[in-house]
């Protein structure tokens, strides 16, 4: 609907002469500007020159380039800048050829834009700012329209007074609070008809608590409109937060009035919280265990909870008092089996707020109750064959037994699909052929009820005596590993149950053999560095199997224990002649096994030597009684495992 107050100031303006000139134009002003608007844009064939009046005769304000309409629609977007989407959606249309034909015309959309934006009134040759001038001042004005060939149109001359003409404050200012949103009306007078009351449109103010500066918050233009009481709805704000307001009117030229009185509204929360969209169930031994998902509103207080014996039925509150909202489950413990219940949950704020109920979810209670497990359970082995028995559950409900066995107590498989109605089962083994001597079988029984319940699990262990002794370890072997450890190598019995293994060793000619350890994985690799070298090993190894039944020993392996790296040669050996007799020194050889020196004698340098000392030397020197100067000496090094080393040099006395 048109502005009454636009509609009547056009009809007006269009009307209006002001001598005898159908051209005609009024004044705003502003800090030190005049702004000159045309009644009527000027046609396309016109140009518009303004002098002002001084003391020396009249200024051409307009020399560089008089006032005429623009004709290119490549212009337009130019002009108008932040204001085209605006004039576009006004307009309905994006065609810059039609906003210009609309922004030239004197037709009422045309004008309103023009006086709403003032680069509008450029592109139809309506407006002319004159700056530099003072407030209350007179001055005179000569008008001058030509055509583009230079014939003299029209002349209008007027004195203005430059004087800012503020709007009056809006008054009445009301709030309405609403979800989300808040509603603001006021009041303003009725156009009086003169041309002291321009103000065109209105700007909203408002601070949130706890902000400094009020801040305007509507982004599309509020037109005055005399027919309708001016209002504004400001929307998706938070609930619980103060907000104040106020309002202003700004005229085409941008004076804007004072503040309307300020007021203020804290916004209530009316807004309840989302609705629940998940609900499960299940029964245990108090009734019907509801969960769902947990709100994820901020201000959620708790839940209520709803239940209808059918979907078409009334859903009645049976919690009396709010379950917290980080609680999101409840047990409906008055329920009974066999018969379906619905069940809605709904959620309440802080301010109070319910929200809707949820989608109906049903739920059936089943007895999840166990039945008491069976009572004295026991066994007995006959040709292979287990016999288990015992008594009957003392529950009623119970419809018959179920019966597991494995060779290992975490994995132990269900041995008949139905239950047992019988208190009795015959065990034949794997296959029906019964179980072999040795090892043990790990039995549960369970009673079973009518709801599908499994009772307490009674477990035992049979156990079948095994009297055959397992076959002894294959692959045994022994490897001297350069004289620092032995290792020895334990392959696996042929006996499935042998579970344990055990190594030996005794020294050559001693009858008492030491176990070294025992061990359950197999290949057994062992290392074994308690040897001495020299000294000749027997190792043998056992298995053992689940019973504890010992296997002969494996075929023993022997390993004299020695070194083979020979020491390093002696180094600096002298031999001195004295008295009858050659004394012999050399210098220590370091070696981890050392165990002394060898000294060796010859006629020749290039002969044969001959070892002349009996006993290994532990010292580093040594008398040959008989010796003299025509003898050569070499010196040797040996370790505790026999091994000899090079000799270094050949030396004779000197």
């Amino acid at each position: 609907m048109k502005s009454k107050f636009l509609l009547t100031w056009l009809v007006i303006l269009t009307t209006v002469s002001f001598g005898q000139s159908d051209r005609d134009f009024f004044t705003m002003f502003k800090g030190d500007s005049l702004a000159f608007f045309l009644l009527k844009p000027l046609g396309s064939n016109e140009t518009l020159t303004i002098y002002r009046k001084t003391d020396t005769g009249y200024v051409n304000l307009t020399q560089d380039e008089p006032v005429r309409a623009i004709l290119d629609d490549n212009a337009v977007p130019v002009l108008l800048g932040d204001n085209l989407k605006i004039v576009q959606k006004a307009l309905r249309t994006e065609d810059n050829m039609s906003i210009l034909r609309t922004l030239r015309s004197n037709t009422f959309r045309g004008t309103v834009l023009c006086l709403f934006i003032p680069n509008a009134a450029k592109i139809s040759g309506r407006w002319f700012v004159d700056s530099g001038l003072s407030e209350g001042q007179k001055y005179k004005y000569k008008l001058l329209f030509r055509s583009v060939f230079g014939d003299t149109l029209d002349i209008i001359e007027r004195t203005v007074t430059a004087k800012s003409i503020i709007p009056k404050a809006p008054n009445k200012l009301t709030l309405e609070e609403g979800n989300e949103q808040i509603k603001l009306k006021w009041s303003y007078p009725q156009w009086d008809g003169t041309f002291t009351d321009l103000g065109i449109r209105y700007n909203v103010y408002r601070k949130i608590k706890g902000e400094d500066k009020f801040k305007i918050i509507n982004k599309k233009i509020i037109i005055r409109d005399d027919n309708v009481e001016p209002s504004y709805n400001d929307l998706w704000l938070n609930e619980g937060i103060s907000y104040t307001y106020y309002v202003t009117i700004v005229d085409p030229v941008g004076n804007e009035s004072a503040p309307s009185k300020q007021a203020s509204v804290l916004l209530k929360d009316k807004t309840p919280p989302q609705i629940i969209d998940y609900i499960s169930d299940e029964s245990d031994t108090l009734g019907i265990y509801l969960t769902w998902t947990m709100s994820t509103a901020l201000d959620a207080k708790g839940y209520y909870v709803y239940r209808s014996l059918g979907l078409s039925k009334k859903f009645y509150k049976i919690t009396k008092d709010l379950i917290p909202a980080d609680k999101p489950f409840f047990v409906d413990s008055l329920v009974y089996p066999n018969k379906q219940f619905f069940y809605s949950v709904t959620v309440v704020d802080t301010a109070g707020n319910e929200s809707e109920k949820s989608n109906a979810h049903g739920a059936t209670y089943k007895d999840n109750i166990p039945p008491l497990p069976p009572e004295d359970v026991s066994f007995k082995i006959e040709n292979g064959l287990v016999r288990l028995s015992w008594k009957k559950s003392k529950s009623k409900d119970v419809d018959g037994y179920f019966v597991y066995r494995g060779e290992r107590k975490d994995i132990t498989p269900k041995l008949t699909d139905l239950p047992l109605k019988s208190t009795t089962y015959v065990d034949s083994g794997y296959a029906g052929r019964g179980f072999v001597n040795g090892g043990n079988i790990y039995y549960k029984v369970a009673a079973f009820d009518s709801s599908r319940n499994l009772s307490e699990m009674v477990e035992f262990t049979a156990y079948l005596p095994d009297k055959d002794k397992p076959f002894p370890p294959g692959n045994f072997s022994l490897q001297n590993y350069e004289g620092r450890y032995v290792e020895v190598y334990c392959g696996m019995s042929p006996s499935l149950d042998a579970v344990k293994y055990q190594v030996f060793r005794k020294e050559e000619n001693k009858p008492e053999a030491k176990k070294m350890g025992t061990f359950e994985k197999v290949p057994v690799y062992y290392r074994d560095t308690s040897v001495v070298k020299g000294i000749k090993y027997i190792y043998y190894a056992v298995a053992i199997d689940t019973v504890g039944n010992v296997s002969e020993p494996s075929p023993a392996d022997t390993i004299l224990f020695k070194d083979f790296s020979p020491p390093p040669a002696p180094r600096d050996i002298m031999a001195k002649n004295s008295n009858g007799k050659v004394e012999l020194s050399w210098g220590v050889v370091i070696d981890f096994d050392m165990a002394g020196y060898n000294v060796y004698r010859s006629d020749f340098p290039t002969g044969t030597f001959q070892k002349i000392n009996n006993k290994v030397i532990t010292e580093t020197k040594f008398v040959d009684n008989s010796g003299n100067k025509n003898y050569f000496y070499r010196i040797k090094a040996v370790d505790t495992s026999g091994n000899e080393s090079e000799y270094d040099k050949t030396v004779a006395p000197r």
